[in-house]
């Protein structure tokens, strides 16, 4: 049963989103709705499930290891730091949607840091997702943290100038772009929230 899950649904699914976009959308939220509960049932956290499956997946074991892992993260103090910070990002670029980078348009230094460390950290972050080590690539991916950071405090993004107020939403839409491959962080619920 399990083999026929994986393999024949998603073929299964994709016909029934080109015959029925209506139908597939509630076939696709039961679906979602029934997984959602047994990852409940596991003792996974709601908000954390949020935050996988509003970042999509391929394979229902590998969203339960991202499951299990965020909610590990979760646990640790910067969590909510980083949350915070990716909040902030999505929600510039929100409306935005190209992820060009001109780095000649750069005119503060935490900006060319930004990429930099954003670099560095992508592609440490697809090694491990590619493993399936989701614990490592988290914690790879909250190490830009800083640099986010820094890059909100010296930099101010809705600038005037078009060309620099694009490059620097493209910048953060980058940013957006390698948390959401994981997980989206603005479902995460905080004491206070």
């Amino acid at each position: 049963m399990a083999k026929w899950w994986r393999e024949s649904l998603p073929v299964k699914m994709a016909d029934v989103r080109d015959r029925d976009p209506l139908l597939h959308e509630k076939v696709k939220n039961f679906i979602d709705g029934r997984l959602k509960s047994e990852f409940m049932a596991q003792g996974l956290p709601y908000d954390v499930i949020e935050a996988i499956f509003a970042a999509g997946f391929d394979s229902l074991p590998d969203a339960l290891k991202r499951c299990e892992a965020l909610a590990e993260m979760k646990k640790e103090s910067y969590c909510e730091n980083l949350s915070v910070s990716f909040k902030r990002a999505a929600s510039i670029v929100k409306d935005y949607h190209s992820m060009e980078v001109d780095e000649s348009l750069f005119s503060e230094k935490a900006e060319k840091e930004l990429l930099d460390t954003l670099r560095k950290r992508k592609e440490n972050v697809e090694l491990l997702v590619e493993r399936g080590d989701y614990a490592g690539a988290l914690k790879e991916i909250a190490g830009i943290r800083t640099a986010v950071d820094n890059f909100f405090d010296a930099v101010f993004v809705m600038t005037d100038d078009v060309k620099i107020r694009n490059n620097r939403l493209g910048l953060l839409k980058l940013v957006v772009s390698l948390f959401e491959g994981l997980a989206d962080f603005s479902k995460l619920v905080y004491e206070g929230e």
